[in-house]
């Protein structure tokens, strides 16, 4: 479906604030090279792999 709509699927390394939600806790930051991203280009933009900050709250 995502794929027929024009997104391509990327290979980043992501990093963000682990949080267990249910408990309120945080277990620190999560770094992890994530394959199962995928992203729509827009205007003359290019996608550069690198790494994608997510810190924050949950997204």
């Amino acid at each position: 479906m995502y794929l027929n709509a024009g997104f391509k699927a990327v290979n980043n390394e992501c990093t963000w604030l682990k949080i267990d939600d249910e408990n309120q806790t945080t277990y620190g930051i999560g770094h992890e090279k994530m394959n199962e991203l995928m992203i729509k280009e827009v205007g003359d933009l290019k996608w550069e792999n690198g790494k994608i900050d997510l810190l924050g709250y949950l997204y």
